[in-house]
């Protein structure tokens, strides 16, 4: 039961005060203090953690922009690894193509031969035939032209491989260019160093052998030989 404390005068009509009430509202705000007061130590806590982990928070920061640039370096790196490996996919590719390129040209050259030959024996043997031409001869103009053909084809590869051939390579030896029956002239030079060797009468009589025309200056003759076997970036000049 509540105790009520009066104190109006005899005769009035105002209440009295409820004690009971007036202590439970004093013990509710000593609750509510006391809960303010934890919550601003706990804010003061939390404050000084915060503040406590300011240099950890920069630390964290600069370790993060350190893994940025290890990326960006890996990136950068890896580009450059790539654009290796396209370059040398390319050069590999190219040299391809050339070489797939120069086995079809010479495929195409010998075939070219072979079916030129081949009319041109059966010409010849009708034409032999028609003129009563013997057999063995008509036998014997076919292997000339057969040899002919066959020596045409060397050359051709003989003249693609000495084109290579510059001032630097003195000492690289001449791949044979031979005459029309498959032989070589007793006079073909092993390389530049022999050939520049040579006197005027033997440079002259090498062109004789491969029928060119004989001019009087001896580097002409010279020049002259080297275009036939294929070799283009060596010039003598007088």
């Amino acid at each position: 039961m509540s105790s009520v404390i009066s104190s109006a005068a005899p005769g009035s009509a105002q209440p009295g005060i409820d004690v009971a009430v007036v202590m439970e509202l004093l013990g509710s705000m000593k609750s509510t203090y006391g809960t303010l007061n934890q919550s601003l130590i706990t804010l003061r806590d939390q404050g000084n953690r915060v503040k406590d982990l300011g240099p950890t928070m920069n630390e964290a920061h600069e370790r993060l922009k350190d893994v940025h640039r290890s990326i960006d370096e890996h990136d950068a790196a890896r580009a450059a690894r790539v654009a290796t490996v396209k370059d040398i996919i390319r050069g590999e590719l190219r040299d391809q193509a050339l070489v797939e390129m120069r086995n079809y040209i010479d495929a195409r050259i010998k075939a070219e031969v072979e079916e030129q030959t081949a009319q041109q024996v059966g010409d010849q043997l009708v034409r032999d035939h028609l003129h009563g031409t013997p057999l063995e001869a008509q036998v014997e103009a076919g292997r000339a032209q057969v040899a002919a053909m066959r020596a045409a084809v060397e050359n051709s590869k003989a003249r693609q491989e000495n084109a290579s051939i510059t001032w630097s390579d003195m000492d690289r030896p001449f791949k044979d260019v031979v005459r029309p029956d498959g032989s070589k002239s007793p006079s073909w030079p092993a390389n530049l160093t022999s050939l520049l060797a040579y006197t005027d009468e033997k440079v002259a009589q090498l062109g004789r052998d491969y029928e060119l025309f004989e001019h009087k200056e001896r580097a002409q003759n010279v020049n002259a030989f080297l275009a036939h076997i294929g070799v283009v970036a060596v010039r003598l000049y007088h």
